[in-house]
């Protein structure tokens, strides 16, 4: 079973948020290999800064550049592929940026990466994504999909923190935001990972 682990990355608001807003996806056959590798790189976390990583969830917006790339590097031994949809929140002339509903236009990117997942020939057998997207939510994008696609898999909520697969897209998230305002550091050690980008 493939499992998709989903997150986020930047302000969505139109005009006034960051420049990027992110959505990622990674595709992986191994919830607890996540857990194994993410888990590998907090301990060795010590040993390359001289103090340990205390914080209860890695997330990409606490971290400095050396952090930063010492977590992606790491995601090198871990199998996954990266799907993921952004939208350039400054630009006026995309209808999509001045619908005001923030949820709707979450749940848009995020539909559109599972939409790409589904439609190669991977097989999902759960998606999980962040407790943040409510239960309504959630309910809306089962439908949106079900109007695409005759198996839809199981779309699961979890607290972030708990969560290896989803602090990863988070990470991976991050450093794509980066990219996508020029700073590639980060993005050319995930690169050959990339299965399917979108632009809105």
């Amino acid at each position: 079973m493939l499992f998709l682990f989903a997150d986020e990355s930047g302000d969505i608001t139109f005009g006034k948020g960051t420049k990027y807003f992110v959505y990622v996806g990674i595709l992986t056959p191994s919830k607890k290999d996540c857990e194994t590798v993410l888990g590998k790189l907090k301990t060795n976390y010590e040993k390359e800064f001289g103090k340990k990583f205390t914080k209860k969830e890695l997330k990409s917006c606490d971290l400095d550049k050396s952090q930063m790339l010492y977590f992606i590097k790491g995601l090198r031994e871990l199998d996954y592929e990266i799907f993921y949809a952004y939208v350039d929140t400054h630009d006026a002339k995309k209808a999509f940026n001045h619908n005001p509903d923030g949820s709707d236009k979450r749940l848009t990117l995020l539909e559109l990466v599972i939409t790409n997942v589904c439609s190669t020939s991977k097989s999902i057998g759960k998606i999980v994504i962040d407790k943040g997207v409510s239960q309504k939510l959630r309910v809306s994008l089962r439908e949106r999909l079900s109007d695409k696609f005759k198996d839809i898999p199981l779309i699961e909520a979890q607290a972030s923190h708990k969560v290896a697969g989803i602090q990863i897209a988070d990470l991976i998230a991050g450093a794509i935001n980066k990219y996508l305002k020029g700073d590639g550091v980060y993005y050319s050690q995930l690169e050959d990972r990339v299965r399917i980008k979108t632009e809105i």
